[in-house]
């Protein structure tokens, strides 16, 4: 398995409040792969990246993160999950199309 990049949405929000009372833990995507079409995944996030799913999850915004595909029945799994974020209006804006 060798790390990705992955473009999707968030589907489900889990996870329980931590020591601090943040949420962390499972969340699923719903993600785009140019082999199977849609895939539903699950990760583990820190409290940080669990806050910024359920913002874009609230704002219906696509998510993006690099990890490792492990695919397990019809939910697979992200592993070694790195730079989650949210696909913003702005950030979209200021990508150069066409040049």
């Amino acid at each position: 398995p060798r790390r990705q990049t992955f473009v999707g949405f968030v589907d489900t929000l889990d996870g329980r409040p931590n020591v601090e009372g943040q949420r962390e833990g499972p969340v699923f995507l719903r993600l785009f792969e140019p082999e199977d079409g849609s895939i539903r995944a699950r990760v583990e996030l820190n409290a940080a990246d669990h806050h910024a799913a359920w913002q874009a999850y609230d704002r219906d915004q696509p998510v993006i993160l690099q990890g490792v595909l492990r695919r397990t029945g019809r939910t697979h799994r992200i592993d070694e999950v790195t730079g989650f974020q949210a696909l913003t209006q702005q950030a979209n804006a200021s990508s150069p199309e066409g040049t």
